[in-house]
């Protein structure tokens, strides 16, 4: 976990300290309103215990907190794409090494549903803090390829319409009376 790490120095102190600067607020917000809106559920808040706990301060760290474990995660995409994760029981790990296989289950389904392997964050990232900025392009990346999967399914819906629509004109129905 992120509180475990030992303090970064020289240039990759430099690095981490210009990734903290990148961190956007107003995307992880977006972020944190759309999984709610797919989940159903409401964004896990942190208590002021969980955020002492990690003593370094950086962008992100509520986020960082409520996803770290891979819970919410795995509710998301089993929400997007329920055949995703058969059998997995989502409950809350007990140690590092189960919030990192969720995290991972969560990546591989992601993959599986269509999701670029270069959009997506690496497990260490997130489960560690050190690039909340690729946490949250992966979950644009996520959400972009939901409307791509929307709107595949609203232009076939389309077409669908549209070859009814002439079968039905074909058998003499009149159109504007069916709605």
């Amino acid at each position: 976990m992120a509180q475990f790490r030992a303090e970064k120095a020289g240039i990759n102190a430099e690095v981490q300290q210009k990734l903290e600067q990148m961190y956007d607020v107003e995307l992880e917000l977006e972020c944190r309103m759309w999984m709610e809106a797919i989940t159903g559920e409401p964004f896990p808040e942190c208590s002021p215990e969980e955020l002492d706990e990690i003593e370094r301060d950086f962008p992100g760290k509520e986020f960082y907190l409520a996803l770290h474990n891979g819970i919410y995660l795995c509710k998301l995409i089993k929400a997007l794409h329920p055949p995703a994760l058969p059998g997995l029981r989502l409950v809350k790990p007990r140690n590092p090494f189960q919030e990192r296989d969720l995290i991972d289950h969560f990546l591989k389904a992601c993959l599986e549903y269509g999701v670029s392997k270069d959009c997506l964050f690496e497990t260490e990232d997130l489960h560690s803090a050190t690039n909340m900025n690729m946490v949250v392009s992966g979950i644009i990346a996520l959400g972009s390829t939901v409307s791509q999967h929307v709107h595949v399914i609203l232009c076939y819906a389309s077409l669908h319409h549209q070859h009814i629509k002439t079968r039905l004109r074909e058998r003499g129905v009149s159109i504007s009376t069916c709605k």
